[in-house]
């Protein structure tokens, strides 16, 4: 049943194919993977060692809820990326400071990954635009030469015509 769901899901990623915007930020994620790759690897290595200090620091507190290094992991990840639900939390003074400490260094690590995708996908963007601006400017120019838009040379030429004759015109009948 959950094969049946996950193969559901995974026909939305092909729908991403048509919206350019999500080209755009797939694009944007390839050329920027080396920064992500990074924010990955110091997020883990800093939930790590923040899950292994506090875990030793809270040991021994009889009321600690920190009973093994892997249920810190969820702790550490929800103190860096700094959503903190509260359902564990260190009771002790030096749990407290390197909460601090491991709120701060999230911040730090996210710091590393965004400013180099957000600059490539800006990137992106502005390319894609000046694209779009140059072949609709292009199609324009392509199309007032063809059939004499306003403000074109031939319409010009056609219209300064079409005054003489009328000009003509007038001053025949009087």
């Amino acid at each position: 049943m959950w094969i049946a769901r996950l193969v559901r899901m995974l026909r939305i990623v092909k729908v991403t194919k048509y919206s350019g915007d999500m080209q755009l930020f797939w694009k944007a994620m390839t050329n920027s993977m080396t920064a992500i790759i990074l924010f990955f690897f110091m997020t883990t290595v800093l939930m790590l060692l923040f899950s292994c200090v506090v875990y030793y620091t809270e040991i021994d507190d009889p009321d600690t809820k920190f009973t093994s290094i892997p249920e810190t992991f969820w702790w550490a990840i929800v103190t860096m990326i700094n959503i903190g639900y509260g359902d564990y939390y260190p009771r002790t003074i030096v749990g407290k400071i390197v909460g601090s400490v491991a709120a701060i260094a999230g911040i730090v690590a996210l710091c590393l990954g965004i400013p180099e995708f957000m600059e490539c996908y800006i990137h992106l963007y502005e390319a894609a635009r000046y694209h779009k601006r140059y072949s609709q400017r292009k199609n324009f120019d392509m199309a007032s030469s063809k059939f004499g838009a306003i403000g074109s040379s031939k319409s010009r030429r056609r219209n300064l015509s079409r005054n003489r004759d009328k000009n003509r015109t007038f001053k025949l009948v009087l």
